[in-house]
């Protein structure tokens, strides 16, 4: 092989160096199957600058979700030579992929997915479209952490991504393990059950599968790349109020006495509860004892930074609320928010120049290295183990050198135990949530 030009002033750990020499072995067409904050992106750098004076590429279009443009540029002028910028392309997001929007075709064009789990969904259309555009391009670097985050199906599109030849019946018919359920709805006043294969993240012949799909890919876990400090769970507990008790109880009356007869009901039904053990409920903020013991959580940290994530614009206002009152400096990011203004505001924070920062946690799970602080409280749990893996991560990284402590505000026997539960490892059903909800 030839020699690999390494950016100057930059540590690379061993397990970039291999998977940036297995890259280049392989044209670029390679998975980086690394969790969060193992630096997927210094090493797709590296392997693009090294195509191109290899004269492979001419051209690079990076992919990420829309709101990680400006985290990539930004790592670009960082960590790349500026003689290389101008072969680099920050364009392209998952969200204009979605609206049918490509990178011109070429064979000298290497493209970068960034979060590539996102585009690897058999219901999804840029998922379509990626696939059968693939093989248009000189290669794919594939970076996700999680390249199979809910179905073994997914890595049936990572292997289009990375230029293997295999049709999706026979991947189904040889690794995929399905599983029939059926879905009850109301058409015309008329109960129906609509039949839907999914299929199990577990997979059949797996062995099998990771001795060709392993030739263009590398999965790694952090235990195994770098020696981090240790993480640390701390759960508080609290007790509803009467005020919510009572909101509560008129919450799962209407569950019970109306049809609940699609995904869309469960979800606001449960979006409802959530809010509610939340200390909001119909944009009116209630007396919350869980808001309570996040002061508590602050104060006794002095005067460390803490990460705070949320699942609701209401928990944010409850908590901008709080903080101004109580005279805790703070900022956010937001969905709301334009991109500028969430990475001007998680640099403010970076910068010491804040003790919290409140995230909402589909802004928050992915993109951000927040080692500036070492102390993370969820004050809501998504019922998603993904988002809560990929969550923690945000301060658990590269450049951590304090052990991790994570703070939940549980409600024992509430919805809140149900989504910790779901979000730490349980990863429940739709339908079973629905089912505990009524139970508490």
């Amino acid at each position: 092989m030839k020699d690999i030009i390494y950016f100057e002033g930059v540590k690379y750990f061993k397990h970039q160096i291999k998977v940036i020499e297995e890259s280049l072995k392989n044209d670029g067409k390679y998975g980086i199957f690394h969790e969060p904050g193992l630096g997927k992106t210094l090493s797709a750098l590296t392997v693009a600058v090294n195509l191109y004076e290899r004269k492979k590429i001419n051209r690079v279009e990076i992919i990420p979700p829309a709101s990680l443009i400006i985290n990539w540029t930004t790592e670009i002028k960082k960590f790349v030579p500026e003689k290389y910028w101008k072969i680099f392309n920050v364009e392209f997001s998952h969200q204009k992929i979605s609206r049918g929007s490509l990178p011109p075709f070429s064979k000298k064009c290497l493209l970068i997915i960034d979060e590539s789990h996102n585009l690897s969904s058999a219901e999804s259309e840029r998922t379509k479209l990626m696939v059968k555009v693939a093989d248009k391009f000189s290669g794919i670097l594939s970076l996700t952490g999680t390249p199979k985050s809910n179905s073994a199906l997914q890595l049936y599109f990572q292997s289009k991504f990375l230029g293997f030849d295999i049709e999706q019946s026979d991947f189904i018919d040889k690794y995929c393990i399905e599983r029939i359920i059926k879905i009850p709805y109301f058409k015309n006043g008329v109960r129906k059950q609509l039949i839907k294969t999914l299929y199990n993240i577990n997979m059949k012949n797996e062995d099998d599968f990771l001795s060709w799909f392993c030739t263009r890919a590398d999965f790694l876990k952090t235990e195994d790349a770098i020696d981090l400090p240790e993480k640390n769970y701390i759960k508080k507990y609290y007790t509803l109020t009467k005020e919510q008790v009572k909101v509560k109880d008129e919450i799962k009356k209407i569950m019970s006495s109306n049809k609940i007869d699609s995904d869309d009901k469960i979800k606001a039904s449960l979006h409802a509860l959530m809010q509610l053990y939340s200390g909001c409920f119909l944009g009116k903020i209630l007396e919350s004892p869980k808001a309570q013991i996040v002061l508590e959580i602050i104060r006794s940290l002095g005067d460390k930074q803490v990460v705070i994530f949320t699942s609701y614009n209401s928990e944010v206002k409850l908590l901008e609320e709080m903080f101004a009152k109580e005279k805790i400096t703070y900022t956010k990011m937001v969905g709301s928010q334009n991109k500028v203004i969430q990475n001007k505001n998680k640099q403010f924070f970076i910068d010491g120049e804040c003790q919290v920062i409140i995230m909402n946690n589909k802004v928050g799970k992915e993109g951000h290295t927040l080692v500036n602080s070492h102390n993370m409280i969820f004050y809501s749990n998504d019922f998603d183990m993904v988002i809560r893996s990929q969550g923690e991560k945000r301060i658990h990284r590269i450049g951590q050198t304090e052990p991790a402590f994570y703070y939940d505000i549980i409600c024992e026997g509430g919805l809140d135990e149900i989504a910790y539960e779901s979000a730490s490892n349980k990863g429940f059903s739709l339908k079973e949530l629905y089912e505990r909800a009524q139970r508490i």
